[in-house]
């Protein structure tokens, strides 16, 4: 029994000498590898104290109301940076003079619009006149009425393919086609009921004098002022085209006939011979009698004048027939306000009389 007093005494005496190293060395664990067991992080209680962390990283964390940064944007060398270039605009199109043929009320036009594209028509109609349109196509075409003043008769809303209405005006008037998608084939048909007016009776004016007689309509004037500058013989008499529908709301301020007589030595020498200050156009024979044929104009302050002379010989005199138009540029009007005359058909009426003349002994041998 006293070994075994012994023995637990002995043992106690170890137990109380190892115990308070342990408690100062903590726990000590030896050859085994453990994988920690993630955990939620303990809330800290009042009395508590949580240490901050340790950065392990110059970025500052982000939190929950932070917003976010924009990056800056490269800004390109200025050799990089394209010039800006205007658009171009898109040029409109030249419109197309709708002539109408001698006896006629209409006129059929035929063309394609591009895709998108547009095609634009002008023609010349009284007041009170109507005017009716009627297209053909396989898609809807987008139609525009308007006049050289600025009137719009039609607007281009939806596809149409008839439309009809009273001209309010002696004016140009102007009609666009026009397509929204796909190219299109296209017909027009223009009718103007009533453009055709009865001929005017021929007047005839007689000189007997000069030996010569001429017929004019009634829309002409008989002036003996009118343009005498237009001939280089002295004047006789002038014929000059008269009514709105030559001159309202266009650059033409007068379209005359003028015959001129010289009976001077000089002017029977060299009155067939082209002239220093025309353009020489060949001869013509106008009812049996042969003229020499020259053209001239010229521009001064905005006046634009064309000469068209027509000379002849006949007896002692050099006769002298000129076809003479005035007109102003249209750069001396408003933009819009005035359109340029028809030429052509102002042209056609001054022919008419021209084609008119005789002598009056070639009469009278018939």
């Amino acid at each position: 029994m006293k070994r075994y007093r012994n023995l637990g005494t002995l043992i106690a005496l170890v137990l109380l000498c190892v115990c308070p190293l342990l408690a100062a060395c903590g726990t000590l664990e030896v050859g085994i590898a453990r994988t920690p067991t993630p955990q939620a992080s303990p809330t800290p209680g009042p009395t508590e104290t949580v240490p901050a962390p340790t950065p392990t990283s110059t970025v500052p964390a982000p939190t929950s109301t932070s917003t976010a940064t924009a990056l800056p944007t490269a800004t390109p060398s200025p050799a990089s940076t394209p010039t800006p270039q205007p658009p171009t605009p898109t040029p409109e199109p030249e419109p197309r003079r709708i002539r109408f043929a001698a006896g006629a009320t209409d006129a059929m036009m035929i063309g394609t619009l591009p895709p998108g594209g547009a095609e634009r028509y002008v023609l010349r109609a009284l007041a009170g006149q109507a005017l009716i349109l009627d297209v053909t196509a396989p898609h809807p075409v987008l139609l525009s009425v308007w006049g050289a003043d600025g009137t719009v008769l039609k607007r281009a809303v939806g596809g149409t393919s008839h439309w009809e209405g009273e001209l309010p005006s002696t004016q140009d008037y102007f009609l666009e086609l026009a397509s929204a998608g796909p190219g299109i084939d296209y017909r027009m048909a223009v009718t103007i009921p009533g453009l055709v007016e009865p001929t005017p009776s021929l007047n005839t004016y007689r000189n007997e004098e000069h030996d010569f007689e001429i017929q004019y309509p009634s829309d002409f004037a008989v002036e003996v002022t009118c343009s005498p500058e237009a001939v280089t013989a002295d004047p006789v008499v002038g014929f000059r085209l008269i009514g709105d529908r030559y001159y309202a709301g266009t650059n033409l301020l007068d379209a005359c006939v003028v015959i001129g007589v010289d009976r001077s030595a000089e002017a029977r020498a060299t009155c067939l011979e082209p002239r220093p200050i025309e353009e020489y156009l060949g001869q013509e024979q106008i009812n049996a009698i042969t003229f020499s044929k020259g053209s001239r104009g010229g521009v001064a302050a905005g006046n634009i004048y064309d000469v068209t002379s027509y000379r002849t010989l006949h007896h002692d005199a050099c006769y002298e027939i000129a076809l003479f138009l005035h007109s102003h540029s249209l750069g001396v009007y408003s933009p819009g306000t005035i359109s340029e005359f028809d030429r052509q058909e102002v042209i056609d009426r001054l022919v008419q009389i021209l084609h008119t003349f005789r002598f009056i002994g070639h009469v009278s041998e018939r």
